[in-house]
């Protein structure tokens, strides 16, 4: 009986971890490490809910590399993706949880304290400042940034992230006139 019950324990021990793991592997992103789309999409529904609860605000930002694909076709598709690896180190070192990849070269995070949103752009903005060395080669990428606050800017996700994308277009259009970026 004793075998019986520790056999038991064991294998619902292995499928908790089993379970536990696939979990991660449904809401991380494979490639950066960061959560993903998903898991951003959840925790966006729960704080939108805590939010009207608590009658609070909170902001995302949606970020996007410019000219990904110019640095992709210059230096291969390999040192674009570590790129990437690096670009969400040093996003993630601006704001060390609620940040996510949402695809290709686009970032969103999710800002709890809407009054240090500025404040953490700007320090986006110093972040990729400063050239990426990859396998020795230094690689610059300009990054727009777009935002939306809650329930400000929309009520939901699509809305939030249809603000947010509007705006981090129309930076990317004063980088564009503003800048001497080679690509």
């Amino acid at each position: 009986m004793k075998q019986t019950i520790d056999w038991h324990l064991i294998m619902n021990q292995r499928c908790n971890f089993r379970y536990e793991k696939l979990i991660k592997l449904a809401l991380t992103d494979e490639l950066t490490g960061l959560s993903n789309l998903r898991n951003f999409r959840m925790s966006l529904q729960s704080l939108i809910k805590q939010s009207d609860e608590k009658n609070k605000q909170f902001g995302i930002l949606f970020l996007d590399i410019n000219h990904f694909k110019s640095i992709n076709d210059k230096y291969g598709h390999i040192i674009g993706d570590k790129l990437l690896i690096e670009c969400a180190k040093r996003l993630s070192e601006v704001v060390k949880s609620n940040v996510f990849h949402k695809s290709g070269d686009e970032f969103l995070m999710i800002i709890d304290d809407v009054d240090q949103m500025n404040n953490i752009i700007v320090d986006i903005q110093r972040q990729f400042q400063r050239d990426f060395l990859i396998e020795n080669k230094p690689v610059f990428c300009h990054i727009s940034i777009g935002s939306s606050i809650y329930p400000l800017h929309g009520q939901s996700e699509e809305e939030l992230l249809k603000y947010a994308d509007i705006v981090m277009y129309q930076h990317k259009k004063v980088i564009k006139a503003t800048s001497d970026d080679p690509y």
